[in-house]
């Protein structure tokens, strides 16, 4: 069959165009070979060529007529001669089909992830891979591709690329993809663009960030209130704040710390130290109206005057009957809800934003906008769209919690706003309830935080620095001592490496206790707490040369330690802590097997606290005890109380009641003022030879009654 030739793109035609006279012949488009209207067995009929490329180049030199010429691929051939009908035929008109498609649009709210402060180009990011997003779309709507580029810092090494991974991305949506090479600590640019079925669009524009895999320094922790324990000073007392200083040391862009005390829940400050309030007095507590704040139609808002967390105000939030919108998208904006520099923030500065929040039990802790819920939101919008950073959520009911975020807000942002969510379901009538608010700038990395301790003795504290990719630092422990509460405390730790020579008392330091010439020595094995405890073998102690307690004082006494007994079959009572009278001993912390307890007329194994009603030799006794915890070569903690207030003595094994502890009491009429030494492993009541067998660690006096706090923190510290 003979080709009969194609489509070319011409000149225009005219009235004067003739065989002869032609319009220029400029480039080839489709070919045909198709062939019709030859005879009966070969029918008039349709035939075609391509002609996109004729009209795509009038498209792109934005011509409005295309030229279109038809030519056999041998005009002297009189084979490839052929007749098509005009446009002026009845039927069987020429014609065009076009399916025109417009080039994908060029991507937009470019974001990377896992951020932590900078979010948006530049980025910081902690991870070698990765994930980038983009939204893409197309004028013409369908499925897109998106190809994603990874370039060096100088944007001339490629570094990454997607290729054709990243399909089926309907127009609108946002497409992502994770780098797929381990990138350096380094800084990189990506860019993007969109791609259908025949053509891809233009690139997006670059978006810088940095990969920093790197964990900051440990920070530096110091404290004048609170010194560190290598001091061997002992300071403050229970719940008494004191300020503490983090600092950097030497690493770069920190932007947080976080803290622990003694276990308990992590708490979060900014690197840095706050500057003005930015609130006004009726933002800050609520304490007039409700100038200052704004809700959407999704949320009710009232200033309430029955709950307030310092004061009887407060700002209360409760969810409309119903709303067609997000549900659980009921919240107060500071300021505005929105499309604003909020509150007077600005863009390039970092912020921490505080309040106080009181969920009633009937609300609940389960919001439908679980993202949003019972927390401080706060929001920063740039050309890549919004970015929003989120407090932890509220996690008790009827009680005030205070909630904290901190946020950077970026250079390139231009709005930047707070929210304080209900995040519950439209018709649900639970409300919520905010006080106490702040919102101030942050600058540096140094930062004083007070912290009131919870407990006496020795304290831990951990700290860790976070940095603007998110990544944390190890733990830096910092340990300090926290003087017991009232003036006259004595703690023994027993932890001295001298083999002979007095061991000190700290807290009040004056009385140090003695050794026994025989009896008594330090050991390092057998230990508790620390470095060191005394080892008694039944004839000897430890005692100072004047008395500890005032015995008969109206505020009590406390008295308490750890005891590891070896041999609790030597026949008699075994003193672990007394002080002596001129006859006999006021008290005693000790092991005895003379009670009986059973009603079996044989003496019980017990741990006492026994107190003598006077200063002779044949004085009545009375004794609180328990049979519980009783057992040797194992560590047990006494703890004996005089309360005079109660009218009581009390002893407690292994904590109160509350750590599963015993605890045993008993009434009594008064206590008399014994004003002979303090002694440990030894008593003048059980003479000599009837002292404690085994080893004690961790000795305290207290001119006080301890709380059942107190008593379970020497158990578990």
């Amino acid at each position: 069959m003979v080709v009969y030739g194609g489509a070319w793109r011409t000149g225009a035609a005219s009235t004067s165009t003739r065989w002869g006279a032609q319009p220029a012949w400029s480039a080839k488009d489709g070919t045909s070979t198709a062939t019709k209207g030859y005879n009966s067995s070969c029918a008039d009929g349709w035939v075609s060529v391509s002609v996109k490329n004729i009209l795509q180049y009038s498209f792109t030199n934005h011509q409005g007529t295309a030229n279109v010429g038809l030519r056999a691929s041998s005009e002297t051939n009189h084979d490839g001669w052929k007749k098509f009908k005009s446009s002026e035929a009845s039927s069987g008109t020429p014609y065009i089909e076009l399916t025109y498609n417009r080039t994908p649009n060029v991507p937009n709210a470019q974001k990377i992830s896992p951020c932590f402060s900078a979010c948006v180009s530049p980025a910081l990011v902690s991870s070698p891979t990765p994930k980038l997003f983009a939204v893409v779309s197309d004028p013409d709507g369908g499925t897109l591709r998106a190809e994603f580029e990874v370039f060096d810092a100088g944007r001339t090494v490629l570094k990454a690329k997607s290729g054709t991974s990243v399909t089926g991305r309907a127009s609108g949506t946002e497409a992502p993809w994770t780098v797929t090479v381990n990138l350096p600590d380094a800084q990189y640019h990506w860019r993007v663009r969109a791609c259908d079925s025949y053509v891809c669009g233009g690139y997006s524009a670059w978006f810088t960030f940095t990969v920093d895999t790197t964990s900051p320094t440990l920070p530096l922790v110091t404290s004048t209130d609170y010194p560190s324990k290598d001091t061997g000073a002992w300071s403050g007392g229970v719940n008494i704040p004191g300020m503490f200083t983090f600092g950097p040391n030497a690493a770069i862009d920190v932007q947080q710390y976080t803290y622990t005390l003694n276990g308990g829940n992590a708490v979060t400050v900014p690197a840095g130290q706050p500057q003005v309030e930015q609130l006004t007095a009726n933002q800050r507590q609520v304490s007039t109206d409700l100038t200052g704040f704004a809700v959407p139609t999704t949320t009710t808002m009232i200033r309430d005057t029955t709950r307030g967390h310092d004061s009887s105000d407060s700002l209360k939030l409760t969810p409309v009957a119903s709303s067609t919108l997000t549900p659980g998208d009921t919240f107060a904006g500071i300021g505005a809800t929105q499309n604003c520099l909020c509150a007077g923030m600005q863009p390039g500065k970092r912020y921490v934003i505080t309040g106080w929040i009181y969920v009633p039990a009937a609300t609940g802790l389960t919001p439908v906008y679980t993202d949003r819920g019972l927390r401080i939101v706060g929001f920063y919008a740039t050309s890549a769209g919004y970015t929003e950073i989120a407090s932890p959520k509220a996690t008790i009911t009827d009680g005030w919690q205070q909630l904290s975020l901190i946020m950077a807000v970026p250079a390139s942002a231009t709005q930047a706003f707070v929210r304080l969510y209900n995040g519950m379901d439209y018709g649900s009538g639970k409300a919520v309830y905010w006080d106490d608010l702040s919102l101030r700038e942050v600058t540096g990395t140094t930062s004083t935080v007070s912290i009131a301790p919870p407990k006496d003795g020795v304290n831990t504290m951990l700290v860790q620095s976070v940095n603007g990719a998110g990544i944390a630092s190890e733990w830096k422990p910092y340990e300090f001592l926290v003087r017991p509460n009232g003036a006259l405390n004595w703690y023994w730790p027993l932890d001295d490496n001298a083999a002979t020579g007095p061991t000190p008392s700290l807290l009040n330091t004056n009385r140090p206790l003695s050794f026994s010439t025989t009896g008594a020595h330090r050991d390092d094995e057998v230990v508790k707490v620390g470095t060191g405890a005394v080892t008694f073998n039944g004839s000897g102690s430890l005692s100072s040369t004047s008395p500890v307690l005032d015995t008969s004082h109206p505020a009590g006494f406390t008295i308490a330690a750890w005891v590891y007994p070896t041999n609790l079959d030597s026949g008699g009572p075994q003193a672990v802590v007394a002080q002596d009278g001129t006859a006999q001993s006021v008290f005693e912390l000790q092991f005895r097997d003379d009670i009986d307890i059973t009603g079996d007329g044989v003496g019980d194994p017990q741990w006492c606290f026994t107190v003598h009603d006077s200063d002779t030799a044949t004085a009545a006794t009375t004794s609180a005890c328990t049979s519980d915890f009783v057992a040797a070569n194992e560590w047990t903690h006494l703890t004996g109380v005089y309360d005079p207030a109660a009218m009581k003595i009390k002893l407690y094994v292994n904590g109160t009641v509350n750590l599963d502890g015993a605890q045993a009491e008993a009434s009594v009429s008064g206590m008399w003022s014994a004003t002979g030494r303090f002694a440990v492993g030894g008593s003048l009541s059980s003479g000599a030879g009837r002292g404690f067998i085994g080893t004690v660690d961790e000795v305290y006096a207290s001119q006080r009654v301890w709380s059942n706090t107190e008593i379970d923190n020497k158990v578990i510290q």
